[in-house]
């Protein structure tokens, strides 16, 4: 029995030392998981320093790293946990990392992660990671972003000029960029001039425009970023393409009104888009008309709103067919439009002699139009009878 018990205590001493040798070693890595905690990095041409949220009980800090790839779309691919190689390990008193072995011009996502003893056991208790998504940082100039800045919130583009957006969301501030185009009639990008915007000059989110476009060409842009540091000069890898085309992304319509001045339940409006628009819907959803007129009996200035309903559309305006939801008006054409007029007063229609004569179709309202141009959002349309002249936009704001 006591040669059992002295073999025994033998086995459960050896377990013991064991354990102690790959804790202090730090080769036992522990349990993975944990909270998770807040993280940030701040790049450099020639380093990428890492700071992260402290907890008390953390014995050490395990930093894993691991190059980072990109799509197509230039979307930086996710990886996961253990494709990532630990390169450091700090003392848990400790919330940044600086980490020095980088590659100008390279992508790095990192991991930090925090161990904490537990009964002679290490466990991670805190972490960056995060599965499906992916924190990384760019030593020196990162990949630029291109967008599109015309389609209605910012500015507008059209058959004469087009906006774009330069977005770096990783690496140093830069301070200049090589903007790429080539039209659909071209074979190669040239590098071309280009407006900045921006009254803080050139910077990691910046405005520029492109005035020397030909209308009805399709472009293609991409854009590198470029920087100087230490009398050397840098140049970031070039963005992926974006395709924009020199249209009017607002809608631009030649108005007539083919009804004279006076009470009326219906008038007819003879509209002809711009040979840059898109394509136009008018549909048989509400419209508003304002008018604003001196009434021919009590010679008072009187303004009203009535409402106006597509009835029949006409290419010609002889021959009319009804309007059974909408009615399309193409790029450089012509349509003829009969509204029906309603409401509580006795309708009264201001055609171009009036002091104010206005169709409206708001799309967030009623709809009674969708602009189907090279922008995105509610169609807000307006066709001003007495300057014989219209627009539609989409606007997303």
């Amino acid at each position: 029995m006591k040669k059992n018990k002295r073999i025994g205590t033998l086995i459960t001493a050896l377990i013991v030392v064991l354990a102690g040798i790959v804790f202090f070693a730090g080769g036992f890595s522990g349990d993975k998981g944990g909270e998770y905690i807040g993280f940030s990095t701040q790049p450099s041409f020639d380093s990428i320093q890492m700071k992260w949220k402290q907890r008390d009980d953390v014995h050490y800090y395990e930093i894993s790293r691991a190059e980072v790839t990109f799509d197509a779309e230039g979307e930086a691919v996710t990886l996961p946990r253990d494709a990532y190689e630990p390169v450091k390990t700090v003392a848990g008193d400790k919330r940044r990392y600086t980490d020095r072995d980088v590659e100008t011009g390279h992508t790095y996502a990192y991991v930090v992660e925090g161990y904490k003893k537990s009964f002679g056991h290490l466990k991670c208790v805190c972490t960056t990671y995060e599965d499906g998504s992916i924190e990384y940082e760019t030593a020196g100039l990162g990949r630029p972003a291109l967008l599109n800045n015309g389609e209605g919130e910012n500015h507008t583009n059209s058959k004469d000029k087009i906006y774009l957006y330069v977005q770096c969301y990783t690496g140093v501030e830069p301070t200049g960029g090589i903007l790429y185009r080539k039209g659909s009639d071209e074979d190669k990008y040239r590098v071309i001039d280009y407006k900045l915007l921006s009254k803080e000059g050139f910077s990691s989110g910046c405005e520029i425009l492109d005035d020397t476009v030909t209308p009805g060409v399709t472009y293609r842009y991409k854009i590198r970023t470029t920087a100087e540091d230490k009398e050397k000069s840098y140049q970031s890898p070039k963005s992926t393409a974006i395709r924009i085309p020199a249209v009017n992304f607002d809608a631009r319509y030649d108005v007539q009104a083919m009804t004279e001045e006076g009470f009326a339940k219906a008038f007819v409006i003879r509209v002809s888009s711009d040979a840059y628009n898109g394509t136009t819907l008018f549909t048989d959803e509400a419209a508003q008309y304002q008018v604003r007129y001196t009434d021919p009996e009590t010679k008072q200035d009187v303004s009203a709103v009535f409402d106006a309903a597509l009835q029949e559309s006409s290419v010609d305006g002889q021959t009319w067919q009804a309007v059974k939801k909408r009615v399309r008006l193409t790029a450089g054409s012509t349509i003829y439009l009969k509204y029906a007029l309603s409401g509580e007063d006795t309708p009264y229609f201001g055609s171009n002699t009036a002091a104010e004569s206005v169709l409206s179709m708001d799309g967030y309202e009623s709809g009674g139009a969708v602009y189907e141009g090279s922008g995105y959002g509610a169609t807000m349309m307006t066709l001003d009878l007495v300057k014989e002249a219209g627009e539609a936009c989409c606007d997303f704001d």
